[in-house]
């Protein structure tokens, strides 16, 4: 049994870009897989969503899994709301990451743009 679980979960219209992703690590391409897509996505080769689509993201280790309630004692949490072609001025963000779970663009301006908010995670005692 593997030591650590993830899953996210979005609507179907984002599954053309997962699953290209997806693809693309089994094919060995993972470092190459933003610009394999970037050109693919330029040909029409698939589509993403042009109004905001959310991304839920939740992982950790399952040796800290309550079985209970199915929550990690070290889970990790990520939503992340794409929004195609977005500038960060725009939309009054930083476009740089941080630690303290404030919002920021990532790949500001290009098709998959998306705003980041990873919550710091909460050390139960």
């Amino acid at each position: 049994m593997p030591n650590y679980y993830a899953s996210y979960c979005y609507p179907d219209s984002l599954e053309p870009l997962m699953a290209r992703g997806r693809e693309l690590i089994k094919e060995g391409k993972r470092n190459q897989r933003n610009d394999i897509r970037a050109k693919e996505y330029e040909e029409r080769k698939f589509s993403i969503p042009k109004a905001p689509t959310t991304m839920y993201g939740y992982w950790g280790t399952l040796a800290n899994l309550d079985q209970t309630t199915g929550e990690m004692s070290d889970a990790k949490r990520r939503y992340v709301i794409y929004v195609s072609g977005a500038k960060a001025s725009d939309l009054g963000l930083s476009n740089q990451p941080n630690n303290l779970g404030m919002p920021w663009l990532m790949d500001e301006g290009t098709y998959k743009a998306h705003i980041m908010i990873t919550p710091p995670i909460e050390h139960k005692h």
